[in-house]
């Protein structure tokens, strides 16, 4: 996931320098409950960023996130 993240910002970063990763969004679609909890965990331990499944379990750290580093 680091390495995808990184590759997803060096792109970004063509049109806009300063863009960055603020969060992870998980298709755990395939995954129980507990499982997809799981994921998540590993992968905010992983890269430091809210991570979640928007679909499954909402998206507020996501919105807790961004609302600390925009305003």
């Amino acid at each position: 996931l680091t390495e995808a993240m990184r590759r997803f910002e060096d792109a970004a970063r063509l049109p806009n320098p300063q863009s960055r990763v603020v969060a992870v969004s998980l298709n755990t679609s395939k995954l129980n409950d507990q499982d997809a909890e799981a994921a998540a965990k590993s992968a905010e331990d992983e890269l430091g960023l809210p991570v979640m499944d928007a679909l499954r379990f909402g998206s507020r750290g996501v919105v807790d996130k961004l609302i600390s580093d925009f305003s």
